[in-house]
């Protein structure tokens, strides 16, 4: 039997379906069955089982129209009360999971401190269901499946969670150097050793001349390019801006919710406060807008820098302040705990309601596919995070540099400024994937300019506030262009694919992707050199390590590593 494509909504009291058949079907043969939190319908050679979150009520209205020349039957289902609203209708995913693949996600994705009694429940779960799987599902989930028992100790590996080898072996040395660019096999070469490689190939590959020539922007190609406002980023300025309100109507005055890192010492809390404020604008009578217009008159939008003096002067809004975690605190949920740095807090301003974002056809279908590697060894929150910035930092940065509409350098741009995708080396916090961005930025591209890294933060900062969907179209545009390149949809299996399915089923990934954008911000704006202690372990780590200490550095071009001394002195001694 075959998963039809299909699409969930909601509309009023009811759970709206939609169903991609072939020509030839015969829709009058159809049959349907609504019970409880199931809906199931077959018509040959189709077979779809739907499970919600929430309870369907047969007999209250339930029909089905069929559109003859999209070939697309509608079903309204009705909702058991009217008024509730059904949750992970955008993640297709979970719900044609069975209740053993159900189980078997929330022990991978779960707290390590689950309780042993749920663990065994769901080892003993016998699967009991048609499995539903796409044509070609299994095939891109087998090599995940091969490599989901082994440990990434016992050899050289590599994706996600590092928890894939042997993928390179049978292809030729020079189909792994079109993949990569690696000059050693994959398969011969440890974590510690790619990274070493990619490190000496940027120090070798720097040229400070064209690095200076770039600079000058004396054509506007840079000005030219940071006037391109991306799409997200009007999305975003139309929910501060309130524009939901209809004809005639006044703009409602909802209060801005502001994202907050404390000073040190704060706790755990909500990071998120709330101020009866306009939307455009504080109560200092400052405007709040998005980032915008060229290289002169760049700024940083949403942006409220705090000084302890004028946080007082504030009253109670800011002493009110809900606490976030600390910097990084989304990796001390994982065990790596970074401790926040004294002087002036930072306020992004978000939107209260969020907007809303509908995949496509075509994003449908691959989320329909995707799904994540049973794993001996999880990835910690901090190397999930620090991966999905070093791929939205190249995603970013090809959409400025195309301004939107893509092209045939999309595949360079994309997988030459990812260390993941050019040598499969990602980064382990998001410090280290803001500065490994920042030098192939600076090394490699056209457009080599400080201003644009600015901008791609900025950008990238402001998708993570919007959540989860904007994240993940970011992340199925980079999987498109990859599964259409010979070879290459190899990164898309060891790496797009399970951290796509990662974020559709984990928890709270919204607020985990606001805490990601409040670090990210933080690193970006930083003036000088914080020292911090780290601990954890991760898939990459031993169990047990000390807490270490780590000097954070400003994100500026001195300290990013690259010879820019060497060169002045060799200048000096000629």
């Amino acid at each position: 039997m075959i998963t039809p494509m299909f699409e969930c909504s909601q509309e009023g009291g009811f759970v709206v379906i939609h169903l991609v058949l072939s020509a030839i079907c015969k829709v009058m043969n159809a049959v349907f069955d609504i019970h409880e939190t199931q809906f199931t319908f077959y018509c040959s050679p189709y077979y779809l089982r739907l499970r919600f979150d929430q309870c369907l009520q047969e007999g209250k209205g339930e029909r089905a129209t069929y559109d003859l020349e999209a070939n697309v039957l509608t079903v309204y289902l009705p909702k058991a009360n009217p008024t509730e609203v059904f949750t992970k209708l955008d993640n297709p995913a979970y719900l044609i999971a069975t209740e053993k693949q159900r189980a078997s996600l929330i022990q991978v994705l779960s707290v390590a401190n689950s309780s042993d009694a749920a663990t065994d429940a769901g080892e003993e779960l016998e699967e009991i269901e048609y499995v539903q799987s796409l044509p070609d599902a299994a095939a891109m989930g087998g090599a995940a499946d091969r490599s989901e028992s082994l440990a990434p100790a016992e050899q050289c590996s590599y994706g996600f969670a590092n928890a894939f080898s042997g993928l390179f072996q049978k292809l030729d040395a020079d189909v792994v150097r079109e993949v990569v660019s690696l000059g050693d096999n994959p398969e011969c070469t440890t974590c510690e050793g790619r990274r070493q490689l990619r490190l000496a190939a940027e120090m070798s590959d720097f040229d400070v001349d064209a690095l200076l020539f770039a600079f000058e922007d004396a054509e506007g190609e840079v000005a030219q390019v940071l006037r391109y406002v991306p799409a997200h980023i009007r999305d975003f300025e139309s929910a501060l801006r309130g524009s939901t309100a209809g004809p005639g109507e006044e703009q409602a005055l909802l209060p801005v919710v502001f994202a907050s890192i404390p000073e040190s010492g704060a706790g755990r809390a909500d990071p998120l406060e709330e101020e009866e404020a306009t939307l455009l604008g504080g109560d200092d009578a400052r405007p709040v807008t998005v980032w915008s217009g060229n290289v002169a008159d760049f700024k940083k939008p949403l942006i409220e820098e705090l000084h302890p003096a004028v946080d007082g002067e504030r009253g109670p809004i800011a002493s009110e302040t809900t606490a976030a975690a600390p910097a990084a605190s989304v990796s001390s949920q994982a065990g790596a705990s970074i401790a926040a740095p004294p002087g002036p807090r930072t306020r992004l301003a978000i939107p209260r309601v969020r907007p809303s974002l509908q995949f496509s056809r075509e994003e449908t279908e691959v989320l329909m596919r995707v799904k994540l590697p049973r794993l001996l060894f999880p990835p910690s929150p901090a190397e999930v995070e620090a991966l999905t910035a070093d791929l939205l930092f190249s995603e970013a940065y090809d959409d400025l540099a195309t301004e939107g509409s893509g092209c045939s350098e999309s595949l360079w741009n994309l997988t030459q400024l990812s260390p993941a995708l050019s040598y499969l080396d990602p980064a382990d916090t998001l410090y280290d994937a803001c500065v490994a961005f920042a030098r192939r930025a600076l090394v490699y591209p056209l457009y080599r300019h400080f201003a644009l890294l600015q901008r791609v933060w900025a950008v990238v900062g402001t998708r993570l506030l919007l959540g989860r969907n904007y994240t993940i179209r970011a992340l199925l545009r980079i999987r498109i262009i990859l599964s259409h390149a010979e070879h290459k949809h190899l990164l898309s299996t060891i790496y797009l694919d399970p951290l796509i399915a990662y974020w559709m089923h984990v928890s709270e990934a919204d607020e985990r992707l606001m805490r990601m954008a409040l670090e990210i911000h933080q690193h970006v704006s930083r003036t000088e050199p914080m020292t911090v202690s780290t601990s954890g372990a991760s898939a990459r780590q031993p169990m047990l390590v000390d807490a270490k200490k780590v000097t954070l550095y400003p994100l500026t071009l001195v300290h990013l590593g690259l010879p820019f001394l060497e060169e002045e002195e060799d200048r000096c001694e000629e």
